[in-house]
């Protein structure tokens, strides 16, 4: 959580964060996002959206999308793994520059 924060304060107006959760104990998701002062998008219980962006394979999973619409980073595809976000920093930061 403290790199997706970095990135979004490093980029407030060029990147958009959205966290979505599955359906579960809402009273603690509503918490994680005051708890973790999450304050971008937060979708809760979204099944097609879920669905449409991989469903039920490997939580927590990070995308980045381009405006069009296509993946151009998925951090469970990194081939050895991304866990500290660097690769995730680069592709932003070279998105962002173009």
């Amino acid at each position: 959580m403290p790199k997706i924060k970095a990135l979004h304060s490093r980029y407030p107006n060029s990147l958009e964060i959205i966290s979505v959760a599955y359906s579960s104990n809402y009273a603690a998701y509503h918490k994680a996002i005051k708890d973790n002062s999450m304050n971008w998008v937060n979708i809760y219980g979204d099944s097609t959206l879920i669905n449409d962006y991989g469903g039920r394979t490997g939580i927590p999973r990070i995308y980045l999308i381009d405006k069009s619409g296509k993946i151009i980073y998925d951090n469970t595809a990194e081939e050895h793994g991304d866990s500290d976000l660097k690769n995730l920093e680069l592709k932003v930061s070279n998105l962002l520059s173009q």
